[in-house]
């Protein structure tokens, strides 16, 4: 059984070299975050969705204009993990 990713989407914007977002969608609705600078504004962002619902998150973001981005994280869902190795060969 894989469990969905929780999916908060946030439109940003660019002033100076602060960046501002409000949340739209089911999850994220009513959601709003700012920060001085990316690296602030990233960690409020993240702080935001976690304290909304805990769990491994991502961070996906597509820069519309260079004052405009999406941005979408993702909490949860299923997480890949490679197989092992096939056992070796009997000597004869």
């Amino acid at each position: 059984r894989v469990a969905m990713a929780s999916v908060y989407n946030f439109k940003a914007s660019l002033s100076g070299k602060a960046w501002s977002a409000t949340g739209f969608g089911d999850k994220a609705d009513g959601i709003e975050v700012s920060g001085d600078n990316e690296i602030e504004f990233t960690v409020a962002l993240k702080a935001a969705v976690s304290e909304k619902e805990p769990g491994y998150l991502r961070v996906d973001k597509t820069l519309i204009t260079p004052k405009r981005a999406y941005y979408c994280l993702m909490v949860g869902g299923a997480v890949a993990s490679g197989g092992g190795g096939g056992g070796g060969g009997g000597g004869g």
